[in-house]
């Protein structure tokens, strides 16, 4: 599985997931994306709780 995400705080009201989602089911790529509450000071802890099935990441402000 292939996964992606929008990072952020707040990310509740994202369109993001919703538009990736319906792109990647259109493609017929067994992607997800989902969206990560992830304020700035949690970026590093986050990022190093990664595997290999993470592929790529959009950022909302205000992360880095």
């Amino acid at each position: 599985m292939t996964r992606l995400a929008l990072l952020g705080s707040p990310v509740d009201g994202a369109l993001s997931p919703v538009l990736h989602r319906a792109a990647y089911e259109a493609l017929d790529l067994p992607w997800t994306y989902h969206a990560v509450e992830c304020p700035p000071q949690g970026l590093p802890h986050f990022l190093s709780t990664l595997n290999g099935t993470w592929r790529g990441f959009s950022l909302t402000m205000p992360l880095p």
